[in-house]
């Protein structure tokens, strides 16, 4: 039998775990109901609306999950982004200094140094407009979750007549 999680599997807080095997739909809760399926039809549906509850509620416990781990994920590498972004700037102004007084060899120091500071705005520019076009925004889903979201609404289509 294989035994892996589906699902919220452990990643939810009281959630129960959910396995994959023989006879399980992959996504389905396939632990017992929070009552037995028998009695009266006012209690299968009141059944079923506790159980769309519980579903519904891992859901969002998934979701919260998902993206507290994206955001600790984007912590970090924004952290490193903004440390190598603070020593190669300082390294930048050094070669450009350098650069500075090359030129102001072959000619005055105030003419060395517009032409290298027009050459690092040009450059500027031309990095700035590249970043722009790559920083533009774009879609941020809970995959995972949208994904067990449509499984669980097929399945629910499925088995409610």
């Amino acid at each position: 039998m294989n035994e892996r999680a589906i699902h919220t599997g452990g990643a939810i807080p009281g959630a129960a775990v959910q396995h994959a095997g023989e006879g399980a739909e992959p996504g389905f809760d396939s632990a017992p109901p929070s009552q037995p399926l028998t009695g009266s039809v006012p209690g299968l549906i009141r059944q079923l609306a506790d159980d769309l509850s519980r579903l519904f509620s891992s859901e969002v416990a998934l979701a919260k999950a998902e993206f507290r781990e994206e955001a600790a994920e984007l912590k970090k590498g924004v952290a490193g982004l903004s440390a190598g972004i603070g020593l190669a700037f300082a390294g930048g102004l050094f070669l450009l200094l350098a650069v500075v007084f090359a030129l102001a060899q072959v000619m005055p120091s105030w003419a060395a140094s517009g032409v290298v500071g027009a050459v690092a705005v040009v450059i500027g520019m031309v990095l700035v407009n590249a970043g722009k076009r790559k920083m533009e925004p774009r879609e941020l889903v809970p995959q995972r979750t949208v994904d067990a979201l449509e499984k669980d609404k097929d399945t629910v289509k499925r088995n409610v007549p």
